[in-house]
């Protein structure tokens, strides 16, 4: 039995949709498509950028400009580093990582967080105190202490958040 070229193996698991995107129709795993090379499973949008396209270099993603995982359109596909994907993440509002205040399950606001870090300094181990005076478990209280949750920003998130800012003004 003669085998099928990839091309053609790669384009019967794909479907155009009205965005232009081509929908990946076949396996798929943590959101992304899967197909198989003679090696082993491979993405299908480093496939399709592969195929389309041509080597990908080590140390480098393939990035999608239409956000969409199951998408290979190669039009739709650049290279990218894992900071340049990070960027383009934060950059059109996509992180999922909800911290303080807006995270759904905060019981404490930042003000609160604040008086906590405060009035640990004036006691010895006030772990318990505390947790009874903000109705919160002495471990959230050891952890808002030692900066494990309730982290404060660092100098370099606020620049970046700043400067994201300004680029939404314009």
């Amino acid at each position: 039995m003669k085998k099928r070229p990839v091309i053609e193996r790669f384009m019967e698991k794909v479907t155009p949709n009205s965005q232009g995107c081509w929908i990946w129709t076949a396996s798929q795993r943590d959101a992304y498509g899967d197909f198989w090379l003679p090696d082993r499973m491979h993405k299908a949008h480093r496939v399709s950028y592969m195929l389309f396209v041509g080597p990908i270099p080590d140390q480098m993603d393939v990035l999608h400009s239409c956000d969409n995982p199951l998408c290979v359109q190669p039009e739709h596909l650049w290279l990218g580093t894992d900071k340049d994907n990070a960027a383009d993440r934060d950059m059109k509002g996509r992180s999922v990582y909800v911290s303080g205040e807006r995270h759904g399950s905060a019981k404490l606001s930042q003000k609160q967080v604040e008086e906590i870090r405060k009035k640990y300094q004036r006691f010895i181990n006030g772990y318990t105190i505390l947790s009874r005076e903000y109705g919160v478990g002495r471990g959230a209280i050891r952890d808002i202490i030692k900066n494990k949750t309730w982290r404060q920003k660092r100098a370099a998130e606020r620049e970046f958040a700043e400067r994201r800012q300004m680029e939404l003004d314009l």
